[in-house]
């Protein structure tokens, strides 16, 4: 769909809301309106950011390239887990090495 698509479909849908609700009674002036878009709008924008993932922290940015070459199939998981399990290791020993220095300056 293109823009004029679009919105001739948001105008169309707009005139179809509006002779519902004069069917029932209900007369929808130019402010009834405006706050109904903006209603519709924030509802929108709301569900957008709920589903879309915002990568707001470097390590949630590192993780979404990781998953997308997972998805790519540039990595395997096999690969994934070997580096997590090695960054584990590596710190599991610095944290052994940062014990025994302290305990040696006892």
């Amino acid at each position: 769909m293109n823009k004029e698509q679009i919105t001739s479909l948001i105008r169309a849908l707009a005139i179809l809301l509006v002779s519902i609700a004069g069917m029932f009674g209900l007369v929808i002036d130019e402010e009834t309106s405006q706050v109904i878009i903006i209603g519709i709008a924030m509802v929108v924008l709301i569900a957008y950011s709920l589903w879309k993932n915002h990568n707001l922290t470097g390590a949630a940015a590192l993780a979404q390239k990781v998953l997308d070459l997972l998805k790519q199939h540039v990595l395997t998981f096999e690969e994934v887990e070997k580096l997590i399990d090695d960054a584990v290791v590596a710190q599991e020993a610095e944290q052994k090495e940062q014990t025994l220095s302290e305990e040696n300056q006892k």
